[in-house]
């Protein structure tokens, strides 16, 4: 009988299988010029790499280090800048003031942040749509994720849309027509660095995030 951290490895070993034909689609799509289909293409290795990387964490002590959340954002809306030109959307950052450093993982932190933008990013909204990744403080916490106007959902049916993450392009109640997976993904990179993925208001726009804790001992940034 196989143990649960075998299993692990059995499933990455095969997900890791899945993405070659999709880096030779992104290689060729890049060589023959086809922009978009370049980009879709990456968009599905980034899922496979965030999944991999969160079922490594379960296998793994994770390191924590002091991490900038202005940077990962930056960073996260630089590659999530092509999505939003293929799906005709007006993606900004914006970062509300300036915060001390986190203990967390940037690996990880960025691949969430990237899966939840990303998500959003192909689910349908309208043409020209603003969407904001985006930080601000909420008391002691930093929080930090994707919003938009055209968010529609709960943490009760976010909840309950992860939980049925195995269904067939299960995707999110009342908004989301792509899968799930990239959503069930972030929120699993999420847990391992202390945080959940919830549905957040703020300036008027809903937002999916994590929340994060500074630490008070680093300066800030």
């Amino acid at each position: 009988m196989a143990y649960p951290a075998e299993e692990d490895q059995l499933l990455i070993n095969i997900v890791e299988h899945l993405k070659l034909p999709l880096t030779n689609i992104s290689l060729k799509s890049e060589i023959a010029n086809l922009i978009d289909i370049k980009s879709l293409a990456d968009n599905s290795i980034r899922l496979i790499d965030g999944f991999v990387l969160g079922l490594n964490l379960a296998q793994n002590e994770l390191k924590f280090e002091p991490v900038s959340i202005s940077e990962v954002l930056g960073d996260a809306a630089h590659v999530l800048s092509k999505t939003a030109k293929i799906y005709d959307c007006n993606l900004n950052l914006k970062i509300e003031g300036k915060f001390a450093p986190v203990m967390s993982s940037k690996i990880e932190m960025q691949s969430a942040l990237t899966l939840i933008g990303q998500t959003i990013l192909e689910s349908n909204l309208d043409r020209n749509t603003e969407v904001f990744i985006s930080a601000y403080k909420s008391k002691d916490k930093i929080i930090a994720g994707v919003f938009t106007s055209g968010l529609k959902i709960t943490n009760e049916s976010l909840r309950r849309a992860i939980a049925s993450a195995g269904q067939v392009r299960q995707g999110l109640p009342d908004f989301s027509h792509s899968p799930i997976a990239g959503i069930y993904t972030a929120d699993l990179l999420l847990a391992r660095l202390s945080s959940r993925l919830q549905v957040f208001h703020h300036d008027n726009l809903a937002g999916l995030a994590g929340n994060f804790i500074p630490s008070q001992q680093l300066s800030l940034v």
